[in-house]
């Protein structure tokens, strides 16, 4: 750009001022010393400069502006995009710059710049065109952050998913969410059977007096509760003068705190609570991540309790069988005493006996039930050992079982002349 200048000198010519003007982008004309001699209305504002300052005044607060982003320390003159584009005669080209304007608000801008010469081709100062770009990289912040969050919660399901052991749960749980979201503190507090208290299933870096004071509270006089009760979240900034929050909290060193609702099947199985030391405010899309969060301990919890209910079941179901197959055992034993002095008095009857013919059918028929009633003793002894070995299959006469049942009974059948 060639401009009637000198080194400390410069015109800009009105129609050129006024096209500036009328642009969308800031725009900063220096002269060979880096004194600002044009800024239109967009640049003001972007640095928070009213008009009518001088061009010393204008130039140092321009300047004074820059910052490093990680340390926030005043950039160095030779690094601003002006100095450096008149010192070497090169431009920079959609350099990323942060600000701090003289509001004290912060400002991410794109800068690029162009030497300036006057009609003897020597340089005389420098063009920078400046665009706004703060909205962008927030929303990028913003999406980056959902993403670390949303990625966080996917580790978090996943690794719940690998255990079902309640406690492992409970505490993983505080420990996780404490890391996304840069909590000091946390607790996890889950209600009894009736809904009525709540009480701490795990914590960290709470003192004992908190979890004193919490433990078994009543659900409708706590902050806890009403989140429970409501089953949404609710975020305070200033715990000293929050009503419902115990006192042992109220005296700590935590000024805020998150507590949202653990859910299972859309129903509220818990409590969650963050506690921060500094002051902070939860943002609607961290808002929806806590959600989301609560969900997924709130179902892994769930999970990890009916595992706990089926092996407290099984275990006494074990119990009972073992109870079951000690008595089967006892009775067994008992029965097949008297069975067998049937079956020896009744050999013996038939081995020395001075019996007809009519009396040795009867005595067969005693031999026959007394074995029937001990192979029933022996099935029921091997009832009661079901689960414990396996039951063989074995084929079965359909005929010779009938013919013996007849045989059982055709004294009965006789006397009762059927």
């Amino acid at each position: 750009m060639s401009l009637d200048v000198r080194k400390d000198w410069m015109v800009v010519p009105p129609d050129l001022a006024k096209l500036f003007e009328g642009l969308d982008h800031g725009i900063i004309v220096t002269n060979g010393f880096g004194e600002i001699v044009v800024m239109n209305s967009v640049a003001r504002l972007m640095f928070g400069i009213s008009e009518g300052a001088n061009t010393r005044k204008l130039s140092s607060e321009v300047f004074s502006s820059f910052r490093d982003q990680l340390t926030m320390a005043k950039l160095q003159p030779e690094n601003l995009p002006f100095m450096q584009t008149i010192s070497t005669g090169r431009g920079v080209s959609g350099r990323e710059y942060f600000i701090v304007n003289a509001h004290g608000h912060g400002r991410h801008l794109q800068i690029s710049t162009t030497p300036i010469f006057n009609s003897e081709n020597v340089r005389a100062g420098a063009l920078a065109i400046l665009v706004d770009i703060t909205d962008r990289r927030r929303l990028e912040e913003t999406l980056t952050q959902r993403n670390i969050q949303l990625n966080a919660i996917n580790n978090i399901s996943m690794l719940l998913n690998r255990t079902i052991d309640f406690r492992e749960v409970l505490e993983y749980s505080v420990r996780k969410t404490m890391e996304i979201f840069d909590g000091d503190a946390g607790a996890l507090l889950l209600p009894d059977r009736g809904d009525r208290r709540l009480f701490l299933a795990a914590s960290a870096n709470l003192s004992e007096d908190f979890i004193t004071e919490v433990h078994g509270s009543l659900i409708s006089k706590t902050l806890f509760g009403t989140a429970f009760s409501s089953d949404k979240v609710i975020s305070l900034d200033n715990l000293k003068v929050a009503s419902g929050i115990p006192e042992s909290l109220r005296n700590s060193q935590y000024n805020s705190v998150v507590i949202f609702p653990l859910r299972a099947k859309r129903k509220p199985v818990g409590i969650g609570a963050l506690f921060s030391e500094s002051k902070r405010v939860l943002e609607d899309s961290q808002r929806e991540v806590i959600e989301g969060i609560g969900t997924v301990i709130g179902a892994a919890i769930e999970n990890a309790r009916l595992h706990e209910e089926t092996i407290q079941k099984t275990r006494l179901l074990e119990s009972k069988n073992k109870e079951l197959q000690q008595f089967t055992y006892a009775i067994t034993h008992d029965l097949k005493s008297p069975i067998l002095v049937i079956e020896g008095f009744a050999r013996e009857l038939k081995r020395v006996g001075n019996i007809g013919t009519e009396q040795e059918v009867l005595v067969d028929a005693i031999l026959s039930a007394a074995g029937r009633l001990h192979s029933l003793v022996n099935d029921l002894l091997e009832l009661g050992r079901i689960g414990s070995v396996e039951a063989p299959v074995e084929e079965a006469d359909i005929g010779e079982i009938v013919k013996s049942v007849l045989k059982e009974v055709s004294i009965r059948l006789t006397e009762k002349k059927i």
